[in-house]
């Protein structure tokens, strides 16, 4: 009996799909770099879903740092030390490398479970578990630069751009100062302003010039020196 061509149609589209799949789950692992994934083994808390890379076609990486990380999570009260971790800036999910013999799986963790978390040194929080969740920035996760009267969080952020039929990630980090529980979008030393009023104008501004400091184009160095440089101030 003949197979009707809507079958034989199915059965090529199946094939393409996990065609496509198995070829974005090679692209994916051949992001990531690093040294050996150590084995790690926790309890039923530690778990979420298998990670697959949604955009193999794009140039460049999603992750915000080129190697994996030992790092700790903080989930439902709980720390997991020495992680192998991944930090997918794109779609703003901490990936998990569980190992297993020779090979892995990337776990995406559950974010709505994730308190806070370190990539190495480097210190991130779930802005719905932190003291900053009633001001007016987005869900998700936030590094932090500096803690005190006034804090310095910065928003990791990837967009695509397409020339000549080639997409591309750029980076778009949005910084921001919260005082007062209000967090303050940081672009130039005009957006200052708000935050230090008219009356620290002058001593900031000065502050600026002595350390040669230009806010539009230093990056996060820069608008970490302004955080302490504020905390220092004590302000009221």
């Amino acid at each position: 009996m003949p197979v009707p061509n809507s079958t034989i149609r199915k059965g090529i589209l199946f094939l393409l799909l996990m065609l496509l799949a198995s070829t974005s789950i090679y692209s994916q692992a051949g992001r990531i770099t690093g040294g050996q994934i150590p084995q790690t083994s926790y309890d039923n808390v530690l778990q979420g879903r298998i990670y697959f890379p949604i955009y193999p076609a794009i140039t460049g990486s999603q992750y915000l740092m080129k190697d994996w990380s030992a790092g700790n999570v903080l989930l439902q009260g709980r720390w997991y030390a020495n992680l192998p971790l991944l930090y997918d800036v794109y779609a703003d999910d901490l990936i998990y490398l569980a190992s297993k013999d020779e090979s892995f799986d990337l776990i995406r963790l559950v974010k709505p479970y994730i308190q806070r978390f370190n990539l190495g040194d480097r210190q991130f929080i779930n802005l719905a578990y932190s003291p900053h969740a009633k001001t007016n920035l987005a869900e998700g996760f936030y590094e932090v630069q500096a803690e005190g009267k006034v804090t310095y969080l910065i928003k990791r952020k990837l967009e695509t751009i397409t020339e000549r039929a080639i997409s591309s990630f750029v980076r778009k980090d949005m910084h921001y100062l919260v005082y007062n529980g209000q967090a303050h979008r940081m672009r130039n030393k005009k957006s200052l302003l708000p935050l230090i009023g008219e009356q620290r104008k002058k001593t900031v501004f000065s502050f600026l010039k002595k350390e040669s400091i230009r806010l539009k184009k230093s990056g996060d160095g820069g608008w970490r020196k302004v955080a302490l440089y504020l905390n220092s101030l004590q302000l009221d």
